[in-house]
Order: structure tokens, then sequence, then C-alpha cells
């Protein structure tokens, strides 16, 4: 695009990808492993995250000014934490549907 801002632009070599690989797959997250090239030629080993759903969070603001919180235990972190009701929804389907129903 010839109307894009000079901030907007490619400025130097873009970075290269010789190969790549789906090292991990599973209904909620594709891990792919990229042999990438840097600008200066040398070579790179980069990790991409591509999630199948949307995350989706409420913030439940009741009239009394209290927010309703939810607790449970994340394998992550290994222990209980509070949070807000949250999910996940389709990457087609609309961000406040997915919300409702969560």
């Amino acid at each position: 695009m010839a109307d894009k801002p000079s901030w907007l632009k490619t400025h130097g070599e873009p970075w290269g990808v010789s190969s790549q690989q789906i090292v991990y797959d599973n209904p909620w997250l594709t891990l792919t492993e990229y042999q990438a090239v840097a600008p200066t030629g040398r070579p790179a080993l980069y990790g991409k995250v591509s999630f199948k759903n949307r995350a989706i969070g409420i913030v439940p603001l009741h009239a009394d000014g209290t927010v309703t919180l939810v607790g449970q235990n994340r394998f992550p972190r290994a222990n209980y934490s509070w949070e807000i009701p949250e999910g996940g929804a389709p990457l087609d389907e609309n961000p406040l549907d997915g919300a409702k129903r969560e």
C-alpha cells in the first residue's frame, strides 16, 4: 500500500521461515514450532501458540456496587484463585453472545 504513513511501513528485512511443524494440538490450542531466519541471516527457533477459542470474561457489577467473583483451583497455577467469571467462545461467535452464555 503506497498510502501507509511512514511509521507504519516495513523497515529493514523481514524475518523468514525455513520450516514449521505443529508440535502440539488439542481442542483448545495449537503449538507450532518455526525454524526462522532473522533479518541478519542467523537461524532462530520460535514457537507460536494459536488459540482455537476466544477468551470471554465478565465483571458482574450489582446495584449495591459489589462484584461477584468465583473461586476455583487452576491447574497451571497449582493453587486456588479468585477471579471474574470467565470461559471461552468459538472464534466465529459474537463475543457478547459468548459472554451472556458464560
